[in-house]
């Protein structure tokens, strides 16, 4: 039966699949306030399930899925989405249902344990035409919103989780494989998110679960194309590093006890410290090139650079009495020093110790000496790595 659901979706039309539907406001997992779910139509689309509530014997249906325990943990198909595609190819509820009664058959299922299971999965009186309307949605959906994840898409999104939508919506991903590769949907998404200037841990926790693939996604960007998105290209690249980081969360611009960050690191929900890009000291600027004596490597530095950075001492001992440990990334060390900076950020999420005893002893300011001192001997900037 498989190659006649392969003929007929390589036949249906998914190309012109398009509904002006404004969605639909994101709910982030984190959130405590639960959100509302909805249907399909109350979320503005024009097709829905005609459901019909049926009595169903919970027995029969435990002991459907207690017969058909050995087939699923073989990952293969479920029993339900065969019973779709049959609908779909016979065009017919009676020929599916009497071909999906052979396929239960070997495993000793009754035909009353057959039908209590797409009682129970709303699936006994769906008509072929209304199966095939809502997987055009769903088709829409995986297009434009959520690739390979049903659940996730309904949590953020507020969709109603249940069984049909989960079994037509497995059903449209099975026909856009058959058209494309479908994880090369995943990237369209996360692309539509970062040029909008979205933080990439709010595209992680409420609309695709990969970092891998955001990561990727970001560096597939260019230097010029940063310059038309709200967010550039070097906070892209300490959130690449952020985001590389488990067990932690950030948050971005956040305001806190009066101070804004750039980025604040979280662990299980508590603080831990904040991270701030010194954009406005690190550009590159005949006025803080440093100056080398003939006979000595050692730099002598502007007036005008060391009080820039007894500014940024001044900033860290304001934020220590508030109890507020801050770690400092320059572009310059974005540049040079991509994984001295992870690995900073790794010591210091682990023990924050590390970071105070970077702060204490002054090594945070050396550091920034030294990314500035190499950064004016090395004129050649652009062709940098991602990390």
């Amino acid at each position: 039966m498989w190659n006649e659901f392969y003929k007929f979706a390589v036949e249906m039309d998914t190309s012109n699949i398009h509904y002006d539907i404004p969605l639909i406001k994101y709910h982030n997992p984190r959130d405590k306030e639960k959100p509302v779910y909805r249907t399909l139509t109350e979320m503005g689309f024009p097709h829905d399930i005609k459901e019909t509530s049926f009595y169903y014997d919970f027995k029969l249906v435990s002991s459907f899925n207690s017969k058909t325990m050995a087939h699923w943990k073989r990952k293969l198909p479920k029993f339900e989405d065969h019973y779709l595609q049959y609908l779909l190819v016979f065009g017919n509820r009676e020929k599916a249902r009497e071909q999906f009664y052979e396929d239960c058959n070997p495993y000793g299922i009754s035909k009353e344990e057959a039908d209590s299971c797409l009682k129970n999965e709303v699936l006994f009186t769906l008509e072929p035409d209304n199966a095939i309307e809502v997987i055009k949605e769903f088709i829409f959906i995986i297009y434009e919103y959520a690739p390979n994840d049903f659940g996730h898409f309904a949590m953020c999104y507020g969709l109603k989780n249940s069984f049909a939508y989960d079994r037509l919506y497995q059903t449209a991903l099975d026909i856009l494989q058959t058209k494309v590769d479908t994880f090369s949907l995943t990237p369209r998404v996360v692309q539509r998110e970062v040029v909008k200037g979205t933080p990439l841990i709010e595209i992680y926790h409420n609309i695709f679960k990969n970092k891998s693939v955001i990561k990727e996604t970001v560096k597939s960007f260019n230097r010029d194309q940063f310059c038309a998105m709200p967010v550039g290209y070097y906070q892209r690249k300490i959130e690449r590093i952020l985001l590389s980081q488990s067990g932690i969360d950030y948050t971005v611009n956040e305001l806190r006890d009066g101070i804004q960050f750039d980025y604040c690191i979280y662990k299980d929900g508590e603080f831990l410290f904040a991270v701030v890009n010194d954009k406005m000291l690190f550009s590159y600027d005949d006025s803080f090139t440093s100056i080398f004596e003939e006979d000595d490597d050692t730099p002598y530095y502007p007036e005008q650079f060391e009080a820039e950075i007894d500014k940024i001492k001044e900033f860290d001992n304001e934020c220590l009495k508030k109890g507020i440990l801050v770690y400092h990334i320059s572009y310059l060390s974005l540049d040079e020093y991509d994984m001295t900076v992870a690995d900073d950020i790794r010591k210091a999420k682990k023990d924050l110790d590390y970071l105070k005893n970077l702060i204490e002893t002054g090594q945070q300011y050396s550091s920034i000496r030294e990314y500035f001192r190499e950064a004016n001997e090395d004129d050649d900037w652009e062709d940098d790595e991602w990390y």
